[in-house]
């Protein structure tokens, strides 16, 4: 690591043109404190509550006992060194260090930067679902509870990142004259993005029987977490089985107004729901579960 070696890195980084700055005004010690900040902003997604707190600056209330405790193998390396610096400009009072602003008619750099930054948030998605991929094989369907009559089967058709989840903050696409402030933003932005497998989505298409379709997503925590919905269409059988003895209806059972269990007569019982709504100020007589708040929760939801 020749100290002497060419500046060969794009000029916003640390290893083009901003690489060049001097570190002038800060102790040892200051340093050390701006490696505790850029670990945590770098582990927003392992660490939220510290994230934070790390964005405070030199405000934060932070000790290098911080770093441990928590699972910092989810952080990437590159991504410490990035906030690292961001928070020793900081601290030296010229965050951020961009090379000049183009001169008046040459907006075409401030393009090409934003648009570079752009290709490194998108990179980093990529390697969040290509380190899935080499792990899972891409599915080709999700299977989805349809109340208790069925398990509908929706087709995959690409598998993205929910960048929403990713990043508390969120930078727009420029593709018209970018500002340099918006330059700035967006460097802010990708030294806190960092995409996991926990932000991995897939979207889907459904077909209603009557020719009708849908689009959406699901995401693959959702997916792993809940009882409805599965990769696995088999894993959801106990789970159909157990809807349609609790909801499908029968004979000599009474559905809940509220819940639409099927109820045996002797758990059942009637009352009645004041509410604007009704002409009378009163609903007709309704069925209830006995064991269950469901005449409670019926009659808050019909307050208002």
């Amino acid at each position: 690591m020749d100290r002497n070696r060419e500046y060969t890195g794009q000029g916003h980084t640390d290893y083009g043109e901003r690489g060049k700055t001097l570190v002038e005004g800060l102790t040892m010690r200051d340093i050390c404190d701006c490696y505790v900040r850029g670990v945590i902003l770098a582990s927003g997604h392992v660490v939220p509550e510290l994230y934070t707190e790390a964005d405070k600056g030199e405000k934060a209330e932070l000790t290098r006992n911080d770093l441990y405790g928590w699972d910092s193998t989810q952080t990437d390396p590159g991504a410490i060194q990035q906030n690292m610096m961001c928070e020793v400009e900081k601290m030296m009072g010229i965050f951020p260090n961009l090379p000049e602003p183009p001169k008046k008619g040459d907006r075409m750099k401030l393009q090409e930067q934003f648009e570079e930054i752009e290709k490194l948030v998108e990179a980093k998605n990529q390697k969040a679902i290509n380190d899935y991929l080499l792990a899972n094989d891409m599915p080709n369907f999700i299977y989805e509870l349809a109340g208790y009559k069925e398990i509908r089967e929706k087709k995959v058709t690409k598998i993205g990142i929910n960048v929403l989840k990713v990043c508390e903050k969120w930078i727009p696409s420029f593709k018209k004259r970018p500002t340099k402030k918006n330059v700035e933003e967006i460097i802010t932005y990708n030294n806190s993005y960092f995409p996991t497998k926990d932000h991995i989505m897939f979207f889907y298409t459904y077909s209603y029987g009557d020719g009708s379709g849908v689009e959406g997503a699901d995401t693959l925590v959702d997916i792993i977490s809940s009882e409805r919905i599965s990769f696995n269409k088999e894993d959801l059988v106990p789970e159909l089985k157990k809807m349609k003895e609790l909801y499908e209806p029968r004979e000599g059972h009474i559905k809940c107004h509220y819940c639409d269990r099927q109820r045996l007569p002797k758990d059942i019982h009637q009352k009645t729901i004041i509410s604007r709504m009704y002409s009378n100020c009163e609903s007709p007589l309704r069925n209830y579960c006995n064991d269950r708040p469901c005449a409670s929760y019926d009659q808050m939801g019909s307050e208002g």
